[in-house]
């Protein structure tokens, strides 16, 4: 088993966002540190990201048991680029932790679903439901990698999803159609 948890990482200066991957004996296996902060957002929460954590550069995947993986944070899925590199980087599963608001739920299944196909590897959306300093979005799910929705909630359900996924269907998926290695 392995966790995955969002919180302040303190740095030298202004702390990192930061997504931590524990194994399951408690060691911290991987952190990704969140890319792109936001610097503003229309009717902006009470906390701009930009102005209180520094921005990191990592785009780290870490092999599991069962497959290497990927993590981003949140603001992070709206650029393609952290989740190729994590893609080129082997991971086949891509986790998404967000405190995504729900004035812009219309973007998280669409983005989510993008990644998964164009880098052909699963991706599990994990956000929160009910309000905060703002109403979230809520809607957790899981793609595969040809964008096929394989479980998820809705924006009020609270609970766990589960899916089957099939780690060989990658790899011949990125051996048949390589867009991972594909160059202009």
């Amino acid at each position: 088993m392995y966790i995955v948890a969002g919180m302040p990482e303190k740095a030298y200066g202004p702390p990192y966002n930061s997504a931590f991957l524990f194994d399951s004996k408690g060691n911290i296996a991987v952190i990704h540190r969140k890319n792109h902060l936001p610097s503003h957002v229309p009717n902006p929460p009470k906390i701009i990201e930009k102005n209180y954590f520094k921005t990191g550069t990592n785009a780290n995947t870490f092999n599991t048991a069962f497959a290497p993986v990927g993590a981003i944070i949140c603001f992070d899925l709206r650029f393609p680029d952290l989740s190729r590199k994590l893609a080129e980087n082997g991971a086949e599963i891509l986790l998404v932790i967000a405190a995504w608001a729900k004035k812009t739920a219309m973007l998280w299944r669409p983005l989510l679903k993008a990644r998964a196909i164009e880098n052909q590897c699963y991706v599990v959306g994990v956000d929160h439901c009910g309000k905060e300093d703002m109403q979230m979005a809520g809607q957790s799910v899981i793609y595969g990698p040809l964008g096929e929705e394989l479980a998820g909630l809705d924006e009020k359900t609270e609970g766990v999803i589960v899916a089957e996924v099939d780690l060989d269907y990658v790899k011949k998926l990125r051996k048949s159609v390589p867009v991972l290695t594909s160059s202009p």
